[in-house]
C-alpha cells in the first residue's frame, strides 16, 4: 500500500527530527521556568541549590530503576528483532 512512497518516507524522516527538536526546546523551556532568578542575575546558583538532605539517595535510586528499565527495554528489542526480521515480516504481509 505505502511501497516506494518517497513523500511519506520524507515525512517520517521530518517527523523524527521534529519530535527530538520539540523534546530538546521543551527542556530548555522548562530549565528556563525553573531558575529565571538565577538566570536574570538576582540570586547566584549556589544560593538556589536545595539543602535537603537523602537527595544523593534519590538520584541514585533513580540511576538504577531507569538502567534497569532501560536493559529490560534493550533484551526485549534485542529479541524481537532476532526472533522476527523485518524480511519475515514484509514476506507475511506480500510485500516482498
Amino acid at each position: 500500500m505505502f511501497k516506494n512512497k518517497k513523500w511519506l518516507m520524507s515525512l517520517i524522516l521530518l517527523g523524527g527530527v521534529l519530535a527530538f527538536l520539540s523534546m530538546e526546546f521543551g527542556w530548555i523551556y522548562t530549565e528556563v521556568g525553573r531558575q529565571p532568578w538565577v538566570i536574570q542575575g538576582n540570586l547566584l546558583t549556589e544560593a538556589g541549590v536545595t539543602m535537603a538532605s537523602g537527595v544523593e539517595i534519590i538520584l541514585f535510586l533513580f540511576v538504577i530503576l531507569y538502567f534497569f528499565l532501560g536493559s529490560i527495554c534493550s533484551v526485549t528489542l534485542i529479541r524481537l528483532f532476532s526472533r522476527y526480521t523485518p524480511e519475515q515480516e514484509m514476506e507475511q504481509l506480500g510485500i516482498s
